[in-house]
């Protein structure tokens, strides 16, 4: 992608030319939680990657992300989660470095990160954090990008961070990267679990054993019930192919989806993404606040949401 030809000089010389045009200093977003609904393997890539076919929904639940203009060139981050690291290890940190290189601003921001996604859960936390910090360095600096240029920069920071940006409910495809965006579910009550496990995306990939011939899973199926609203359908054809790998490696989370399996209030339970959470479609947002309220004697995280439209949302 070539640099965006925007003013290049001293950091406070720029806001001094933005707000002659009525720019803005700072930018709050809310920054979505992401579930799977149906997540297939195809095959590791040459490169390393691991080709799939998923069908994204976004959540309710999400992060508070607010962007700052600074009178300098550095990049600060302030999170009150002392698990999220605030240097160049932290997905937002790194959004804003490659923004700032793709086109050509010489500028520096505060990222406040107001933490309500577990992390590292399934649930691409740390990539909604880094789509929110793309989409909102775009809307600060008035740099006018399409979502298209916009995904393709968020593609280098994650395979997630492309819907992220979209939001609402889409097939992925390739590593999840070329989506087609469907009509998503209208509120649908979601009941989100962790067991207190936080499992990256490497080791639940790394116990998948993708040698031997299986049948596949087509994610058209899926895709249609979400189209139609057929939460039934959706419900019988939920389906991710790293459960197998992740309950081998940590049992913890078999025994959570198995629980809430038998939740009488639900149509059924997936484990989103690489885990470790485990998701339940509700019948009524009470019922998810209750068998939340329930469970917390048994896991530490429990979280009653619904589905969503929206990946990002200003707020």
């Amino acid at each position: 992608m070539q640099s965006h030809p925007l003013v290049t000089q001293s950091r406070c010389q720029q806001i001094s030319v933005l707000l002659v045009g009525g720019a803005i200093d700072s930018i709050n977003i809310h920054a979505h939680a992401k579930i799977n609904l149906h997540l297939e393997v195809i095959r590791k890539r040459a490169d390393g990657y691991h080709e799939i076919e998923t069908l994204f929904h976004s959540l309710a639940l999400h992060d508070d992300v607010e962007i700052i203009k600074r009178c300098d060139a550095e990049i600060r981050i302030d999170c009150y989660d002392a698990r999220i690291p605030l240097d160049k290890r932290n997905l937002a940190y790194q959004a804003v470095d490659l923004f700032c290189q793709q086109v050509s601003i010489g500028c520096g921001v505060d990222i406040k990160i107001k933490k309500r996604i577990p992390v590292a859960s399934g649930l691409a936390g740390g990539s909604a954090d880094a789509a929110a910090v793309l989409q909102g360095m775009n809307k600060l600096f008035e740099v006018g990008l399409g979502l298209e240029d916009l995904k393709k920069i968020g593609l280098k920071l994650g395979a997630d961070v492309p819907f992220c940006l979209t939001g609402g409910a889409a097939v992925g495809r390739g590593v999840g990267e070329v989506l087609t965006t469907i009509s998503p579910l209208e509120n649908v009550p979601i009941l989100l679990v962790n067991p207190g496990l936080e499992i990256s995306s490497a080791s639940a990939y790394q116990g998948l054993n993708l040698r031997f011939s299986r049948q596949l899973r087509d994610v058209k199926v899926s895709a249609r019930y979400v189209r139609e609203s057929n939460l039934e359908g959706v419900s019988q054809s939920l389906y991710n192919c790293l459960e197998s790998s992740v309950f081998q490696f940590y049992p913890a989370v078999s025994i959570l989806r198995n629980e809430l399996d038998c939740l009488p209030e639900s149509y059924g339970s997936l484990m989103s993404g690489s885990g470790a959470t485990v998701f339940a479609m509700m019948y009524s947002d009470m019922e998810s606040v209750k068998s939340s309220e329930a469970l917390k004697s048994k896991f530490p995280i429990c979280i009653a949401t619904h589905t969503s439209p929206f990946g990002l949302e200003i707020a």
